[in-house]
This record gives structure tokens, sequence and C-alpha cells, in this order.
């Protein structure tokens, strides 16, 4: 192998990034060097740059696979979650994962930030921060003030945060008040008027925890408010007419708003609307009468156990690209579906309710039947071009389609816990696919060119 450049390790004591490149320097020969500095301070792109330095390798986060099988080879001792444990281990997922949200700098000061390797900004364009520097940051914060509630972020310490709300200790210097799945041996009582005096707030994120009482109307004053995570709705959250007012809203995420049984009409009319997640809104009977929801991109109604039918109406919405119908009372896919010219995302896990032979191939690519005496009612998902990830989890399957393989942008295939007996030839087309699972369906053999899927 020709050696393209040489490796310098030292033992030496190098205070400075800066001071680093003056050993290179005096060390440099024809060959480029690739300098491996312990324990130094060299996070500090600008200055790397300054110095002539033509390549800067990040260390990447895990990925979304990645992470899961490194979470299950601690809890389970195995690479994939067990049985019973599957929707468990993807909340502890999400969970450890610190949210950020847009809008809240400047461009140009995100910048700095990644030129300091403060954050890094993942494929989807979302900010990730290491746990080191998010310990640092906290410590800098709690340092603001040694009165708590004169600080700019109120969060992990929930004794701490919940004696400020109960005694409307909290000033409007708080901008962001995280008390999410925070749990405390102390009992603590907290009016929903405590948040009248953050003016400036912009980030609240609150949830049901058996260790306190919400009670009274939550009331707040800032109208700097830029997200509102009101998961378990401690205020007890029965109607949705307030957001009747905010025609600008993009993300309204109502997941587990057990006590909300109906979503006002107009929800459906906001047309900048990108993402409605209302996953585990158990008591819901029906999605919305009318939608205009031009903008959606995002749909998740998985959890809604009552909900038995969608509005063919959201086949007009060609900016939909995930659609989520996990665990809901639908028991076959609706017809609209073949129109989602831009759907990435589909999932329907059917836990077992679904009608037997409700996907068939008789007719078009992917068919389905509404009931075995009526005749065959066409749903073809081969026009749907952009497909990355599909998931049919238990929904009775006995076939798959030879038509599979057109799904040629297909990276994910979930088809667990189905009758099927083979997979047809043509899932060797699927040239994307990364991750295909086939668990506890009855197989007796499986086809060669499963070899062809070189990136499985």
């Amino acid at each position: 192998m020709q050696m393209i450049g040489k490796i310098i390790k030292t033992d030496m004591k190098i205070s400075s990034v800066g001071e680093g490149i003056m050993v290179i320097k005096k060390m440099m020969s024809s060959k480029p060097i690739l300098l491996v500095l312990d324990d130094v301070d060299c996070k500090d792109r600008q200055l790397l740059r300054s110095h002539r330095v033509d390549e800067i390798h990040d260390m990447y986060f895990l990925n979304e696979d990645q992470s899961l099988e490194l979470l299950c080879s601690y809890a389970f001792k195995e690479k994939e979650s067990s049985r019973g444990f599957e929707e468990a281990t993807e909340k502890v997922m999400k969970y450890v994962q610190a949210s950020i949200l847009d809008g809240c700098f400047a461009d140009t000061n995100i910048q700095v930030l990644v030129d300091n390797s403060l954050i890094m900004i993942s494929i989807n364009n979302s900010l990730r921060m290491h746990d080191l520097i998010q310990a640092m940051a906290r410590e800098i914060v709690f340092e603001d003030s040694c009165m708590p509630g004169n600080r700019s972020r109120l969060w992990v310490n929930p004794s701490e945060i919940y004696g400020i709300l109960s005694e409307n200790q909290a000033t409007q210097a708080v901008e962001i008040l995280d008390i999410q799945q925070m749990k405390s041996s102390q009992k603590f009582d907290i009016d929903g008027t405590a948040f009248t005096q953050m003016k400036n707030l912009r980030i609240l994120k609150l949830s049901k925890d058996d260790a306190v009482n919400f009670f009274g109307r939550l009331e707040f004053s800032s109208n700097k408010l830029r997200l509102l995570y009101w998961h378990g709705c401690p205020f007890n959250l029965t109607t949705t007419h307030v957001f009747s007012e905010i025609t600008n809203l993009k993300e309204l995420n109502l997941e587990g708003c057990v006590n909300l049984s109906t979503l006002h009409p107009f929800i459906g009319m906001l047309k900048k609307l990108v993402v409605l997640n209302l996953k585990n809104r158990t008591r819901v009977r029906s999605f919305l009468s009318k939608v205009e929801m031009d903008s959606l991109q995002v749909l998740n109604l998985s959890g809604c156990l009552k909900v038995n039918k969608l509005l063919e109406e959201l086949g007009k919405i060609k900016s939909l690209m995930e659609l989520h119908v996990n665990k809901t009372a639908i028991t076959e896919l609706p017809s609209f579906v073949s129109s989602l010219i831009n759907l990435e995302s589909l999932s329907f896990d059917g836990q077992g309710r679904i009608q037997p032979k409700w996907w068939t191939s008789i007719t078009a690519p992917f068919g389905l039947l509404r009931k075995q005496q009526h005749p065959p009612r066409s749903v073809s998902l081969a026009g749907l071009h952009m497909l990355k990830s599909l998931n049919f989890n238990y929904c009775k399957l006995e076939q798959v389609p030879e038509s599979i393989g057109v799904l040629s942008c297909l990276t994910r295939l979930n088809l667990k816990r189905n009758n099927l007996l083979e997979v047809p030839e043509s899932i060797g087309g699927l040239s994307c696919l990364t991750r295909l699972n086939l668990k506890r369906n009855n197989f007796t053999s499986l086809p060669g060119n499963l070899s062809q899927l070189s990136h499985l």
C-alpha cells in the first residue's frame, strides 16, 4: 500500500491548536500530515482554516438503526428488542434525543456553533449536540443567577422547578421551561397562573406527572412562544377551538391527549400546517370532516383506536410525505394512497384487525378487497416512486405481489407478523433496501436473489 501521508502522534504538552500547527510546520515533509492531538481544545474550525488545514473530519452520531442496535445490545443482549418491548424501545430512543426548535437562532449564529463543534446538523436538517457540550451549557445557565427563577432556562431539577412554579417565583427572564418526564418524591400543587410572569417564554414543555397536581387554566402572556409541548395534557384539554385563531401554525402535536375526543373543524383549514400528530388520542372517533391542509407533510394517527375511516380528500394533499395509521380501527388501506405521489413513508400496522386476504394481486399491482363478495378495488402503490419506508406489520398478509419490485427507492420494508409462505423473486429489484423485517411468518424458503440486495 502506498503511503499517502505521515501520521504524527505526539506526547508534547500543546496548549492550543495554534501551537500544535507550529509543531507541524517544524516537522513538515513533502507528504501530507495527519496530526492526532490528545486533550487539546481544537474545536474552532476558523482557526484551523486560517492555518491552511485542508480537511476537517467530523465525529458523526449513530443513525436510527445503529442507535436501536446499540440500545438493544445493552437492554436485551441482542440486536433487536424482545417481543412486546418494541414500542417501549422506540419511546426510550425518542426520549434520549435533545430536540431543538427551528428559528430560535439566525442562520449565521448556527453556523458559528457548527464551526466551533458545539452542534452538528444531521442529514435530515436537525440540530444535535453532544452530551458533554449540553452539560457544559447547563452549568453556564446555572451561573446566570443564584435565584433559579431569574435564569433563562429551567429544567433538569424537578424539585427546584416545581418549587418555583408553586410559589409563583418565575420571572420574565425565563425563556425556556421544560418539566416533562421529571419524577419527584415530593407532591406539588401548581396553578396555571404561575406562568403569567414569563413574558419572554419561547419554549414550554409540560407533561402529566403523578407528583404534580396542575389545576386551573394555563395562562401566559408571552407572545414569543414558538413551541408548546403538552404531553398528557396536565390541564385536561378537551377541545381544540383555540387553534382556529393561529392561522400560521406549522406543527400541531397532540400526542397522548387522551381526553381530547373531538377536533375542531378549523384544524382541517390550516393551510400552513406541515405536521399534524394525533398519536394515541384513544378517545377520538373520527378524523376531520373537511381537509384543506395544502402544506401538510406528516400525518400521524397511530393509536387512535376508534378511527375507522379517512377522508378521500386527503388524496388531494400532494405535499404529504408521511402517513402513519398504526393501531387504528381501519381495516383496509384507503384508496387515495395511490395519488400521494410524494409519499416517502407509509405505516399501516394492523395489530391483527385487518380483514383476511385484504391485499391481493388479482387486478392492479397492489389491490385490495373490501369484502370477498365485492369486486376488487384497485389501490396501486406502484406509482409511489418516492416511497422509502413501508410498514405492513401484523396485517394478515398471505402473499406479496411480484410488482413490489417497482418500488425502487424503498430502503425499509417491514412485513413482520403476517402469514407469508414465500417472498417473490422481484424483491431482488429493491436495490436501495437497507432494512428488511420478515420475522414471525411461515417461510419454508427465501428467494436466492436476496443476495442482490447489496445495501441490506
